[in-house]
């Protein structure tokens, strides 16, 4: 295992485990009240009050996944030799990807409410 210098193994446990977190406490401590400070705020999920209800709740069990997910991507990649550029790059991608399927899933089940 290669623990050293795994730009990809550092960047993706480092913001996987901030997301459980952040899901971890959203699901525990849920906005109760549409607002525009805490919680899954987008102009779907602020529309009714049974849809920002939803939506925290939904959005939160995607953010879990999305940060096990990193972290499970950042600890396989200790058994593979990637480039340190590469892994960012990598890492990067990862990240992104992960927060743009929370959202889409997020809406389209917004969708599915109307």
């Amino acid at each position: 295992m290669n623990w050293t210098g795994n730009t990809l193994l550092f960047i993706t446990i480092i913001t996987g485990i901030p997301f459980i977190i952040a899901a971890l406490i959203t699901m525990k401590f849920p906005p109760r009240k549409i607002n525009h400070i805490y919680g899954y705020r987008t102009k779907a999920s602020m529309k009714t009050q049974e849809r920002w209800d939803f939506a925290q709740g939904y959005s939160s069990r995607q953010l879990l996944f999305c940060g096990l997910f990193l972290v499970t991507i950042g600890l396989l990649s200790t058994f593979i030799k990637i480039e340190q550029s590469t892994g960012i790059y990598i890492a990067i991608s990862l990240i992104v990807s992960s927060m743009l399927l929370l959202f889409y899933n997020t809406e389209k089940q917004l969708k599915k409410k109307v």
